[in-house]
């Protein structure tokens, strides 16, 4: 039996929210160190053996590990195993009733993780200058099958497909723009390649080996080395034979291993790693400044909300639902931020080679952005608040824009019918009360629809 996308998205957004509850509730459990979440695959596709060599690997790391740690284990179920806590004997034996078997619903369990992340129920913790972000940790084949698919069937590779890869790599990639993604290869065949993309779009994951376990144990011990060193780094540290100098100036008398010695050096070189999350959001900010320009005149301004359309072949990009246009580039692209937050470019009246015809991955549609508690996000309309200090920059009073950026300092972007505005108060009441006008009015329109449409195609819009 098999779910759509979307309920399956909704239902496990919905699981992830209640289980950072609980992981928020049981908060003195928590240690002060570094916060882990552990992904454990105890699918089917593992094996027996790959079964075993993945608890094996498991409790070789908390063995030796000085941090907070969270479990999740992924197969015929997959849900939070333990909440945050440093009681490693009891963590240890979390796997002891575990069931090996069935699928590998990897995009599930990386929602789970997700919510944990952003709930802020793993807290960032300071250690010097570095600033340790909460991690994930995939014991893994690396081997995603479809999460929609609910029954209890045992893995094989007829669930195993690209699309699932895909989007288990779209997803990663918006979790490791903070949090770093460590991968441990387990089973007879491991899908290196999948695992390596994981780790290498998350910011300074890496992929490591089992027989690496027990050394990887040690990260937080060497990283709290390493930032005994950083006052004297300004900024990274390349320079290997200083870096040791200051280890024996610092900690005199102490014994390091090899493997020790290259951690030390590999987080002192790679320190930009270890930023602030304001830091990190003014990167993210500085890196996207470029998408947002209007350069064509004959193409959907920017706020324009769209659609696939008929030349769409970018599979599930848009999760069936609208976006909005957020900027232009010179090859006739349009960057749409769709409605989940994932940003891409897409082709719009482009000629193709060859062929006088012109190509349409997006069309304009007219379904309006409503968020589920009235916030403001990209594609709402807004119009002045009573704070405006804009004079008439808006088009006039009762000119109603289109928000096409939304910075996380509250600051928003507005198309305006004649104009562009970077400023604008999305809280006003003015601005809340058309809110909620055009939400009583998309309502309305699904209703007298409902009777004609099938509900699988009503706008997805109507929340």
């Amino acid at each position: 039996m098999a779910s759509g996308f979307r309920e399956s998205q909704d239902y496990w957004e919905d699981q992830a929210v209640y289980e950072a509850m609980k992981n928020h509730e049981s908060r003195y459990h928590h240690g002060r160190g570094p916060c882990n979440i552990f992904i454990l695959d105890t699918s089917s596709s593992l094996g027996q053996e790959g079964f075993q060599q993945m608890k094996e690997t498991f409790c070789a790391i908390i063995d030796d590990i000085d941090e907070n740690v969270a479990v999740i284990i992924c197969g015929r179920s997959t849900k939070f195993q333990r909440y945050y806590s440093n009681h490693y004997s009891d963590i240890k034996h979390c796997l002891d009733d575990v069931e090996f078997g069935g699928l590998t619903p990897l995009m599930a369990a990386l929602t789970l993780a997700k919510v944990c992340l952003v709930s802020e129920v793993g807290h960032t913790k300071r250690m010097g200058d570095f600033h340790v972000h909460p991690r994930i940790i995939v014991i893994s084949d690396g081997r995603p099958t479809d999460f929609t698919v609910i029954s209890d069937v045992e893995d094989s590779p007829a669930y195993e497909t690209e699309k699932d890869k895909q989007r288990v790599l779209d997803f990663s990639r918006g979790i490791g723009l903070v949090h770093p993604i460590f991968c441990i290869p387990v089973g007879s065949n491991p899908d290196l390649v999948t695992l390596e993309f994981i780790c290498a779009q998350s910011r300074g994951g890496k992929i490591v080996y089992p027989q690496e376990a027990r050394q990887f144990a040690k990260y937080s011990e060497n990283l709290k080395i390493a930032s005994l060193l950083s006052y004297t780094m300004k900024n990274d540290g390349f320079d290997c034979e200083m870096i040791m100098t200051l280890l024996t100036c610092k900690l005199p008398g102490r014994q390091f291993t090899e493997d020790d010695k290259k951690d030390i050096f590999e987080i002192c070189s790679k320190k930009s790693l270890y930023i602030s999350m304001e830091e990190i959001e003014a990167e993210q900010e500085a890196e996207m400044d470029y998408i947002y320009q209007e350069e064509d005149p004959n193409m959907p301004p920017l706020g324009s909300r769209v659609k696939r359309g008929p030349d769409w072949v970018w599979d599930n990009q848009d999760n069936n639902g609208p976006g909005t246009v957020i900027g232009h580039n010179k090859d006739k692209c349009v960057y749409v931020e769709w409605d989940t937050g994932s940003v891409h470019p897409y082709i719009y009246r482009s000629k193709t080679p060859f062929r006088n015809i012109c190509r349409y991955d997006v069309i304009v549609c007219s379904e309006p952005r409503i968020t589920k508690k009235g916030n403001i996000a990209t594609g709402c309309l807004v119009k002045r608040g009573k704070d405006w200090e804009g004079g008439d920059k808006d088009d006039g009073f009762r000119s109603i824009g289109s928000v096409y950026r939304c910075k996380r300092n509250g600051i928003v972007y507005v198309r305006f019918p004649k104009s562009l505005i970077r400023r604008s108060d999305p809280f006003s009441p003015e601005a809340v009360e058309y809110l909620q006008d055009q939400a009583r009015k998309t309502d309305l329109n699904s209703s007298a629809e409902d009777s004609s449409v099938d509900i699988s195609e009503s706008p997805s819009s109507k929340v």
